[in-house]
């Protein structure tokens, strides 16, 4: 490893050790929606603002998370929901569950730490699998240690990296572990023959490959080709061509083998498919539109006081696509019969990053539906990762750039520059759409920046100072997307979660707390209380929802994945059933009802108060600005 790579690698584990052993992330949950102070955020915030758009981060993925930690086990999710959750969601459930999400299984046997610190390993370790071995494959692959390092902090820096709270991290880091096991495991094989150090490297490397299998289709599709292509390529160029074709194949056919056997014996990937969303949802490629090409770089506006409403900040949010500009005009000015093994990966890398892009400029034809994969990939979800895809191809050709003479890189970093400048000055002007308060002329001092970076690094590709400029304007564009939080807010140890653990004591096997809130369901699972209100992350649990829905009329509604259950209390109503959002599904019922208290309901907590023979309040917190009222439900 070169002397770069080492002091990054320090750094990063340096940083990393020292954020989890003070419990600090970039959450939002101290929004203000998840304190029990009125108009407050929660306590811990250390700079910066929670963003409400993160809402499936503070509301669902973080509290199950504390939920695993504090019950040690997945006992508190809504027996509503298809138990089975692995395939979606860190989960420790089963044998699935064990080998998938190796980070589960310390946050639910962990208990010897504090909840801060093993929440904060868990919000990190993706961002630093990513930091460690993206360079670490870069390079093994042929890239230099500047141009690595270079584009892994492109790739950390990314917009939709940041504003999807370091989730397509999530989806990069497994298919990155298997490739540099597999490398790993190769060189070993090929410098000391058949040994067990290098099985194991296979091994652990299927690993990767099945959790990649079963993780988010519309990311992990793309980003596993962008990590697993480049590598064959490198791979068949090594003179070892059978060995290779074993190592790389056998893991991922063995992953692939394992993942399948695990989401048969589970009928997970069943419920999934029937779902209404989103199971049955299917995309042909089409046009996205300039401002989801080359918008990345505008995308400052989005932190920047005083805050936007009304827009999508994580929808709108992209990579760095408008590289792929020079590494097409550098593809064409390099010669490639000078540039070693490199030429393998930079091509494979390529040709991924130009087929993703296809799907985000053509209207693909409806024939090529059979093409399974692609068509569970929306546009629109490309068109947030392929810039990441870009980025690592970029890193190539620029490689491949560096044989290029001295007197030959002029024009084509000119004309790199001009046409990438263009680009992020049309992409601007067409984000002005859904965000007017960006500036005009401040579009066009961006496009021009953008423009003058590609020409220095084009033009000087082994300068460090040059490498340099592309990650100082990226980390401007993002620096103040997320806040810093120490601690958990109020989440835990509050005078709520008190209230609502208190609650939970009065609770034996089978019996639930269910609420009216999506809020008071973040502070119940951040506790570990059972509930019948919370998160369907796969699809439902028919047989339970058909207590609730005997007729089945109401399916449509309940037969949801990625959703909230969320109960609204109608004393003395008939109980009906909606999606009040293509996620959120609400069932308004009476508390008292057989149905509910069939299914265990023992406690409602309300947001108003409530009357009926069968309550009998219990307690009282605040949260989010409302008083909460805790309702025993009488056994009948």
């Amino acid at each position: 490893m070169s002397r770069p790579l080492r002091v990054w690698s320090v750094a990063v584990v340096a940083t990393l050790i020292a954020l989890c052993l003070f419990g600090i992330t970039t959450s939002s949950l101290a929004d203000a929606k998840l304190s029990e102070t009125p108009g407050h955020y929660a306590p811990g915030l250390v700079t910066g603002d929670p963003r409400a758009i993160r809402a499936d981060e503070y509301r669902r993925s973080t509290p199950w998370q504390l939920g695993l930690i504090a019950r040690g086990s997945e006992a508190f999710a809504t027996p509503l929901a298809y138990p089975d959750v692995s395939l979606v969601a860190t989960s420790a459930r089963g044998p699935a569950g064990v080998l998938l999400h190796p980070e589960a299984v310390l946050l639910t046997v962990g208990n010897a730490l504090p909840a801060e610190m093993l929440f904060a390993f868990a919000w990190w370790l993706p961002v630093g699998i990513v930091a460690l071995l993206l360079p670490f494959w870069l390079t093994r692959l042929g890239v230099t240690a500047g141009i690595a390092l270079s584009a892994t902090a492109l790739v950390l820096l990314a917009p939709t990296v940041h504003w999807w709270s370091w989730w397509s991290l999530g989806v990069l880091a497994a298919p990155l572990v298997s490739a540099v096991l597999v490398l790993l495991g190769f060189e070993r094989w090929t410098a000391r023959g058949a040994n067990v150090l290098s099985l194991v490297a296979f091994a652990v490397g299927a690993l990767g490959v099945a959790r990649a299998a079963v993780g988010y289709a519309p990311w992990t599709i793309p980003l596993t080709a962008t990590v697993i292509v480049p590598t064959l390529a490198w791979l068949l160029t090594s003179g070892r061509r059978r060995l290779a074709l074993a190592s790389l194949g056998g893991t991922v056919l063995a992953g692939a083998a394992l993942a399948v056997a695990l989401v048969a014996q589970s009928g997970a990937l069943e419920v999934l498919e029937e779902t209404v969303y989103p199971g049955s949802r299917r995309s042909l490629g089409e046009f996205v539109g300039l401002d989801l090409l080359f918008g990345a770089p505008h995308l400052w506006i989005l932190q920047a006081p005083p805050l936007i409403v009304g827009t999508n900040a994580s929808e709108l949010s992209t990579g760095y696509l408008v590289l792929a500009i020079p590494a097409v005009a550098m593809a064409v000015g390099v010669r490639w019969s000078d540039v070693g093994r490199v030429r393998a990966s930079a091509a494979a890398a390529g040709g991924v990053a130009a087929l993703m892009a296809t799907w985000l400029i053509v209207d693909w034809p409806g024939f090529i539906s059979w093409l399974v994969p692609m068509t569970l990939v929306p546009p629109e979800r490309m068109a947030q990762v392929v810039g990441l895809s870009a980025t690592i191809a970029f890193a190539f050709v620029l490689t491949a750039w560096c044989s290029a003479p001295r007197l030959g890189r002029m024009p084509v970093a000119a004309v790199s520059a001009v046409l990438a400048g263009i680009a992020t000055i049309l992409g601007g002007l067409e984000l002005r759409d859904p965000l007017p308060e960006l500036p005009a002329w401040v579009v066009v001092v961006v496009g021009v920046l953008v423009g003058l970076a590609i020409l220095a690094v084009v033009w000087h590709p082994g300068s460090p100072r040059a490498l340099a400029v592309m990650p100082l304007l990226a980390l401007v564009v993002v620096f103040a997307a997320n806040p810093l939080q120490r601690g958990l807010g109020d989440l835990r140890g509050s005078a709520a979660a008190e209230a609502v653990s208190a609650a939970s004591g009065r609770l034996v096997d089978g019996e639930y707390l269910a609420a009216d809130s999506l809020e008071v369901d973040a502070l119940l699972m951040s506790n570990g209380v059972p509930a019948l209100s919370g998160q369907q992350w796969l699809g439902p649990e028919e047989e339970a929802w058909r207590v609730l829905d005997p007729s089945g009329r109401s399916r449509f509604a309940w037969n949801r994945g990625a959703s909230y259950v969320v109960f609204d209390w109608a004393p003395g109503e008939e109980t009906t059933i909606r999606a009040v959002a293509e996620d959120i599904v609400q069932v308004r019922t009476d508390p008292c009802g057989d149905a509910v208290r069939a299914l265990g309901l023992r406690v409602a907590a309300s947001s108003r108060p409530l009357d009926a023979s069968c309550l009998e309040e219990v307690g009282r917190f605040r949260w989010g600005g409302t008083e909460q009222r805790l309702y025993a439900v009488g056994r009948g």
